[in-house]
């Protein structure tokens, strides 16, 4: 009850009232039917019971929808939550008109009949049982804000089983009862097409086919069959499915897959089915349109963050390459450092310089390294001051002195260097070469000392050095 808030009284019935309320989590309007079941026999009670388990399985838009259902077991009250339909019944509109002494255009009355017809349709062919509403009239025909009608109160309904096929029970309204209704006969689904067919005759001449001042002359009336005819205004084939419904014998009146075959109700359910494709095509038209917008706004998005992509890849293209450029850099300088380094290296590197030398200027090689005896760098001052040096002084000699005289002069800048290491070492060169034999006859120079043929000391420099 917390869930729902009433707004307006509508009716009052036998066994209760009709509210119009207001659901509060989505504000939709909706009516409530308040019953008590207090005073009700056992056989009301079932019959409400079997309302509310019908109009749970309904589902039709031309079925008053049902919604929910409170029970009061305290007070024994139960209330049935419905679709509200705003013209209210058709009971209402015929009185309206009887009072404006109008009457209903034919092509409303076809509409209006077409629609109910749709409705008996949906309950007579349920594959779960078929439903018989047993009573059709026009208060319980309502209709909705779009001047559409919709079929309630399933108050008196019974399924069929398939067993049976007929019911029995004496129910409904007298003024619509079928034939075989009022004579206790067994009865189906062509009660229903009776009673819809009083519907039709009373929304052309505003009255019921069939009425008297008593039951009893009522149901004489309604066993006869005759009644009057429809004004003139409306056409004959109208006249004429008027007639074919209202037959007495339940056999030959027509069901409702045959109503739907009428070429006035064939035609507007072609019309129909073809608004409500163009409404359903439309929808889907906008649907396309909206997905086409959301990929072009995607579209627009995504070449968006491909233009930024490609600018940060550009970019990352360019900082790779200064960072190549840098490490190219930078190799280079280390090659050309280690060049230098590696020259100079070469340069100081006493025997081994010496022999680097005596390749270049194919000089022969020792078979075994040798190694001076560290001594004052002495060869050169003793050699141009005495000339021919004695025994003991080439022993004093040290053979690097050349190169720790370049070592001395390694602080001058790199351009006075290398000239001086070029004269030094032609100096050097021609200096070695000339003394190489008396270097190598000395006592102070291993034994083992081989010198390739061609450049050992000749016989005159052998006796200078004994002497």
């Amino acid at each position: 009850m917390e869930n729902y808030e009433v707004l307006e009284h509508l009716t009052t019935g036998s066994f209760g009232k009709v509210c119009k309320i207001r659901r509060k989590s989505d504000g939709k309007v909706l009516v409530w039917k308040e019953l008590y079941y207090g005073t009700m026999t056992e056989k009301e009670k079932q019959q409400l019971v079997s309302e509310v388990n019908i109009l749970r399985e309904l589902r039709h838009p031309n079925i008053v929808r049902y919604y929910d259902r409170i029970i009061d077991k305290q007070n024994q009250k139960i209330w049935i939550v419905q679709e509200y339909c705003e013209g209210g019944d058709m009971s209402q509109v015929i009185k309206k008109l009887r009072k404006d002494k109008e009457l209903l255009p034919e092509e409303v009355i076809w509409k209006f009949f077409m629609q109910v017809v749709l409705a008996l349709h949906e309950i007579h062919k349920r594959k779960e049982g078929k439903i018989l509403h047993r009573d059709i009239k026009p208060a319980n025909v309502f209709v909705d804000s779009s001047n559409n009608v919709k079929l309630g109160d399933f108050g008196l309904s019974k399924i069929l089983t398939d067993e049976s096929g007929f019911a029995c029970t004496k129910v409904g309204t007298p003024y619509y009862m079928s034939p075989e209704q009022l004579d206790d006969n067994k009865y189906n689904e062509k009660s229903d097409v009776w009673a819809c067919g009083c519907f039709l005759y009373e929304m052309c001449t505003l009255n019921p086919p069939f009425e008297a001042s008593n039951q009893l002359s009522l149901a004489l009336k309604i066993r006869n069959g005759k009644y009057e005819n429809i004004p003139s205004v409306y056409s004959s084939e109208l006249q004429r499915v008027i007639q074919w419904i209202l037959t007495k014998d339940m056999n030959e009146r027509p069901s409702v897959d045959e109503l739907l075959n009428i070429p006035e109700i064939s035609m507007r359910l072609r019309e129909k089915r073809l608004k409500e494709c163009k409404s359903m095509l439309k929808k889907k038209e906008e649907d396309c349109k909206k997905k086409v917008e959301n990929l072009e706004s995607l579209e627009a998005e995504l070449r968006a963050r491909e233009s930024e992509l490609k600018a940060k890849e550009q970019k990352l293209l360019e900082q790779e390459k200064r960072l190549k450029d840098l490490e190219e850099q930078n190799k280079s300088n280390i090659l050309n450092n280690y060049k230098s380094e590696s020259r100079e290296e070469n340069s100081y590197n006493g025997l081994n310089g010496l022999n680097g030398l005596r390749n270049r200027y194919n000089i022969g090689n020792y078979s075994k390294n040798y190694q001076s005896p560290p001594v004052e760098n002495t060869f050169d001052r003793n050699y141009t001051r005495y000339g021919k040096p004695s025994r003991t002084t080439l022993e004093s000699m040290d053979m690097n002195s050349g190169m720790r005289y370049r070592r001395q002069q390694s602080n001058k800048s790199d351009e006075a260097n290398s000239t001086l290491n070029d004269n030094y070492y032609n100096m050097e060169i021609n200096t070695i070469l000339k003394n190489m034999d008396k270097i190598a006859g000395h006592s102070a120079y291993p034994k083992e000392l081989d010198i390739k043929e061609g450049y050992g000391p000749d016989s005159s420099d052998k006796e200078n050095v004994e002497n």
